[in-house]
């Protein structure tokens, strides 16, 4: 079977063996229907073009399009960016079909397009990731014991050898070990078939958890011994919601939701594990064996989204809730942990909104900043229910605003921060010295004072 080609940016084409091709969901699992949605992805997106067979058959068609051609800088010699506007692309015609796939056949269309919706490729050592758009193809997820072809490996892969690549991203992984953690990422799309028809996403959390166990264990023991901690999935989606302040009642469950879920963990776990969403879960203290923690809180959240008149969960919907709240979902992965201030971390007392929250606020940081004596700390969901508001508008706002500011400043109890300077590190010992010794209304006041100067020079600190 050939390989696939890459053709990199001002460097030489990178081969990828088709075994080492990782597709981020179950063979089949999705359908969609070009002519139902109107072919949403051929109105004014734009497309890569390679020069040779796709550019000839674009030019036969439509000469004119050769106006419309840009040379794109992202992406290897040989291509040009075709800029289509709406209403629609040049080639779609009243049927929402494409003319160049009718007159020239599917192997001229372009790479863009041939692919599309399995197109967000990234690769990532010696292996190629694929996951769908995220947005634009409104994706329905197949039931069980029914298969789309056009979402089938094999469909897929052919897509991507029919010629050479060029739209790949960069990607780089969570762990070192990439060879494991692909492992991993298989097993985790296996075991999302036979959870497909849960009626809750919790099982299927705790399963991620523990083949998550086995690779950190496979890969390095101390590591796991390190990472481990925390509770079970069931009790941490309870301090989730309890967080939030959302009853069990306003998350019923909904088999449609939950299925949605549960097809596109794959998907969403390839942006934390491979992608730009890894800055997140780094910021926000999450390694990889919380992943599953996040994705149970997308599940809440989800639950929420139907409870608050949502039709229903679909691919895109998932998506876009997992892009809204990715910040918070890290944040309250680790509400079950003990979290502390960062030693090498400044602390800033200025907060966004009104004094009630800067207060709330100040009185957080000081929990996160135990006394020396004190190792043990409080759990983070703990800290979190005894300073938030009763008003449930205020109290989510207040936790968005918050996993703004507290990100790439807190980190579990016992792990290790890079050190800074000898400068920085006598600074933030100050610090912490100065907020344990002052009262909460000394520290409130100085906000307010912070919050009124906006001091550009001193930025809120301490």
């Amino acid at each position: 079977m050939a390989d696939i080609v890459i053709r990199r940016p001002g460097g030489p084409a990178q081969r990828i063996d088709t075994m080492n091709i990782y597709v981020s969901f179950a063979s089949g699992r999705f359908r969609y229907d070009c002519a139902r949605c109107r072919a949403a992805c051929c109105r004014g997106c734009g497309y890569y073009l390679q020069v040779g067979r796709e550019l000839r058959a674009h030019l036969a068609a439509r000469p004119s399009v050769r106006f419309f051609l840009d040379r794109p800088d992202r992406i290897a010699r040989g291509y040009y960016r075709v800029r289509n506007s709406m209403p629609s692309c040049f080639f779609l015609d009243e049927r929402e079909r494409c003319e160049i796939h009718a007159r020239f056949g599917y192997d001229a269309k372009p790479e863009t397009c041939r692919l599309f919706p399995f197109n967000n490729l990234r690769r990532v050592g010696d292996y190629l990731v694929v996951a769908p758009h995220s947005t634009l193809c409104p994706l329905d997820v197949v039931a069980l014991g029914s298969s789309a072809t056009e979402s089938s490996h094999e469909l897929v892969v052919a897509g991507m050898r029919a010629a050479d690549l060029s739209d790949v991203k960069s990607g780089q992984a969570v762990l070192p070990a990439v060879e494991n953690l692909i492992g991993l990422e298989r097993e985790i799309v296996r075991l999302s078939e036979s959870h497909l028809g849960d009626a809750d996403y919790e099982p299927f959390a705790a399963v991620q958890a523990v083949a998550t166990e086995r690779t950190l264990r496979a890969v390095d023991e101390s590591q796991w011994h390190q990472a481990r901690s925390g509770v079970g999935i069931t009790r941490f989606t309870e301090m989730f919601r309890e967080v939030l302040d959302a009853d069990r009642a306003a998350c019923d469950h909904d088999p449609g939701t939950v299925q949605t879920l549960v097809a596109s963990t794959g998907a969403l776990r390839t942006s934390l594990v491979f992608g730009p969403d890894r800055r997140h879960l780094v910021s926000a203290g999450v390694t990889l064996e919380r992943i599953p923690h996040v994705l149970a809180g997308l599940h809440v959240v989800s639950s929420l989204a139907r409870q608050a008149g949502m039709p229903r969960i679909t691919y895109q919907a998932v998506n876009r809730l997992f892009d809204d709240f990715l910040p918070l979902l890290s944040m309250l992965a680790c509400i079950d942990r003990c979290m502390v201030w960062r030693p090498d971390a400044p602390i800033k007392l200025e907060f966004d909104g009104d004094g009630d929250s800067r207060g709330r606020y100040l009185r957080i940081v000081r929990a996160l900043v135990p006394p020396k004596r004190n190792r043990s700390g409080s759990l983070f969901g703990q800290i979190l229910c005894e300073n938030l508001s009763t008003d449930p508008v205020e109290r989510v706002l207040f936790l968005k605003a918050l996993a703004r500011r507290l990100a790439g400043n807190v980190i579990p109890l016992g792990r290790r921060s890079e050190p800074r300077s000898p400068v920085a590190r006598i600074r933030c010992g100050l610090q912490r010295c100065v907020l344990r010794a002052v009262s909460d209304d000394v520290l409130v006041a100085v906000a307010e004072r912070l919050h009124a100067r906006r001091d550009v020079t001193d930025g809120g600190y301490l």
